[in-house]
């Protein structure tokens, strides 16, 4: 049941990070479609949440504080390396 719930994470991120970088490209020449290009990244985060909200509160407890060790593991890496985003410009 862990497993699901660390895609599901992973898969709603995936659905925003997705979204956000649709919106800020222009490649479309006017705005007026872009509620058209969401709706799937909509869909898939509905589908994504509902999943994981029914696996239950200790599975997703779970999934966020291994979640939150993996950040902070990746940061503490990249500080000691001096990579991005603690690189100097």
């Amino acid at each position: 049941m862990l497993i699901v719930v660390r895609f599901c994470w992973q898969f709603l991120a995936q659905c925003v990070g997705g979204d956000c970088s649709a919106q800020a490209s222009h490649r479309w020449p006017g705005k007026r479609f872009t509620c058209a290009l969401s709706l799937p990244a909509i869909i898939a985060f509905v589908g994504w949440f509902y999943i994981m909200v029914n696996s239950g509160l200790r599975f997703i407890a779970i999934g966020l504080g291994l979640m939150m060790f993996g950040i902070l593991a990746y940061l503490l890496r990249s500080y000691r390396g001096h990579t991005w985003p603690f690189e100097q410009a």
